[in-house]
């Protein structure tokens, strides 16, 4: 059985998409389908086949390819090939704040603590 890159409570949501490369581009996008490893979105803007995007969902990152875009009335349909879907991404940044917290923290300590040697050795010298 495949899993979903992407839950299928998701559709009808609005969703960032950023086309990726060179010159990133934003646009808003309406999650219409999801399929395996595809997501099919609504946008008003249209995006070249084959080009690189990222589009957020809760606390996820997805990246993956466009394989169709066709006009469909004023907006346009995206065809998303999903490579890469990065979960509980809210989970890591925590987890990254916590590690450089405690680093930042620590070098703070470190620091201190070679100051008040520093003065410990002069007052001993004096």
């Amino acid at each position: 059985m495949e899993r979903h890159a992407i839950p299928e409570t998701a559709i009808g949501r609005q969703v960032p998409l950023t086309v990726l490369g060179g010159r990133e581009v934003s646009l808003a996008a309406k999650l219409e389908k999801v399929w395996g490893r595809g997501a099919r979105l609504r946008s008003c803007c249209p995006v070249p086949l084959g080009a690189a995007v990222r589009f957020d969902l809760d606390d996820a990152l997805l990246l993956g390819e466009v394989c169709y875009c066709a006009p469909d009335g004023d907006s346009f349909i995206i065809g998303i090939v999903v490579d890469q879907a990065l979960t509980s991404v809210g989970s890591v940044l925590a987890l990254i704040r916590s590690v450089m917290g405690e680093r930042e923290h620590s070098a703070e300590g470190e620091r201190s603590e070679a100051m008040n040697q520093r003065r410990e050795q002069r007052q001993y010298q004096d």
